[in-house]
């Protein structure tokens, strides 16, 4: 009997797949490197460190819980030989790309897998008006998929790990470059990196993507935090990418800042509101980012500081360095 492994980033497959006529293990990637920060392209102990330190420090997970199952999902890709097919599932956004190309990387360099390694990936289905992942869909609708995987071939594992690469590494235009001339290999890494990009501050405004729908879902008329995350998902993300634990700390971080857009939230029930603040930003006369300065890592990226070495420039459509 054929041995199968599922790999997901995420649980939302798990039970849906026996229902869906499916065999086989089931494997959890529950690393997000879409956010946070990616120390270098080698999953060593200042990886784990730094990964765990993020999801603990911004998300409110315990540290010693999130490094322990970090290391062990990690750990479980060495018991991968030991089955004669393993089956990638993995959409077109930047949740699911990233962790892709590092997925990648990590079997790149064990060539007895490769002809065992297959991959289901879609951007659409039928029927489905927005398509946002493999967890819409029902256990009827995953079983007309089966049998429709495709091979994951040796060009698409070294693309994956070079831009696995890109990504890692400190100047931003690597992975930029890298992903605006994807191989049909990765045929939705270039839509996926742009969003990726949209999320550093913009020039003007200093607000990213992700801010600014919360903001403009507020001054729609929204009342209720738990709305915001509502509204901007199915409404105005073009990919939505984000669980309500990563929506929240964006959310939580406008109305905590020094200069905040939003009035004060503690719990998705709470009431909010635009501040003065948060109306001068939507109107285009205030800059968030200069005002309240940025920490945070995008990959191998760290922005900082009230001047960040780059910013997301809509009119050129690509990251600009402001220095």
């Amino acid at each position: 009997m054929t041995s199968t492994i599922h790999i997901r980033c995420g649980s939302d497959l798990e039970r849906a797949l026996p229902l869906a006529g499916y065999d086989g293990d089931f494997l959890e990637w529950t690393d997000p490197v879409c956010q946070g920060p990616v120390t270098g392209p080698v999953a060593d102990d200042r990886y784990f460190d730094a990964r765990a330190r993020f999801i603990a420090d911004d998300w409110g997970y315990d540290y010693d819980e999130t490094i322990a199952l970090l290391r062990e999902q990690t750990r479980r890709l060495d018991a991968l030989d030991g089955y004669d097919r393993v089956i990638l599932w993995f959409e077109h956004d930047i949740f699911d790309q990233a962790i892709l190309m590092r997925l990648c990387a990590e079997l790149q360099g064990r060539p007895g897998l490769h002809d065992r390694l297959f991959i289901q990936t879609i951007n659409n289905f039928p029927g489905e008006e927005r398509f946002v992942g493999f967890g819409q869909l029902s256990p009827e609708q995953i079983a007309t998929l089966k049998g429709q995987e495709k091979p994951v071939t040796a060009d698409m594992l070294d693309f994956g790990a070079k831009a696995w690469r890109a990504y890692s590494d400190s100047d931003p235009m690597m992975f930029w470059q890298l992903s605006q001339a994807a191989p049909e290999t990765f045929p939705f890494l270039t839509a996926a990196a742009k969003r990726f990009f949209q999320d550093y501050p913009w020039t003007g405004d200093g607000l990213s993507l992700s801010e600014r729908h919360c903001l403009r879902v507020i001054a729609g008329g929204v009342e209720k935090a738990g709305y915001v995350f509502r509204d901007t998902q199915s409404i105005h993300e073009p990919q939505p990418f984000m669980g309500d634990v990563m929506f929240w700390a964006i959310l939580k971080h406008l109305s905590a800042a020094d200069a905040p857009a939003i009035t004060w939230i503690e719990g998705w029930t709470d009431a909010v509101e635009l501040t003065p603040f948060g109306e001068d930003l939507l109107a285009g006369e205030a800059d968030w980012t200069a005002r309240n300065g940025i920490d945070r890592w995008f990959g191998g990226v760290h922005l900082t500081g009230k001047s960040p070495a780059w910013r997301w420039d809509e009119a050129a459509q690509s990251p600009v360095a402001t220095a």
